[in-house]
């Protein structure tokens, strides 16, 4: 909250966000999962990433995942990222799919010993990643010099079923 406010409310108001102070000690800002994302974080988030030298970093970017059960797809990352993205105009370095940085992250941790091969196409040609989203599944292998599978569960589904339509 800031000074002064009793409760917390998802808006800042011109006022406020004009004369919000900025932690000098942040040096970063990682944008994931956040289900209670708003207006109010939106607004701080682009205060501290207008700073120059803000690292800004994402897990990924996915738009959407499938909800439950009912098949609805609710928004990801990708769409609170896109906002954060826009009201800065900064573009975030993703950590996870669809960048090849997670692959170094499992290389190092099952396959240390053989670092010195790890740029090799052909070493690189052992590995498969399996899964179900078109964009950050088969991108990530494409991505990071792997094979990849596409099964066509989850979002690749809905994704095959919304072309019919």
């Amino acid at each position: 909250m800031l000074p002064g406010e009793t409760e917390y409310s998802p808006y800042l108001n011109d006022s406020q966000f004009g004369d919000y102070v900025i932690d000098p000690d942040v040096k970063a800002i990682a944008k994931g999962v956040c289900n209670g994302f708003d207006q109010r974080k939106l607004a701080i988030g682009s205060l501290y990433l207008q700073k120059e030298g803000t690292f800004f970093v994402a897990t990924n970017e996915d738009p959407v995942y499938i909800a439950g059960g009912s098949g609805r797809l609710c928004p990801d990352v990708g769409a609170t990222l896109a906002a954060l993205e826009t009201a800065c105009n900064r573009k975030a370095h993703c950590v996870g799919k669809p960048g090849s940085f997670a692959l170094g992250v499992m290389l190092a941790d099952h396959f240390g010993g053989e670092r010195d091969r790890w740029s090799d196409p052909d070493y690189l040609k052992q590995f498969c990643y399996v899964g179900d989203n078109l964009w950050t599944d088969v991108g990530f292998g494409n991505n990071s010099g792997i094979g990849s599978v596409l099964v066509l569960t989850g979002i690749s589904k809905l994704e095959q079923h919304s072309e019919e339509i």
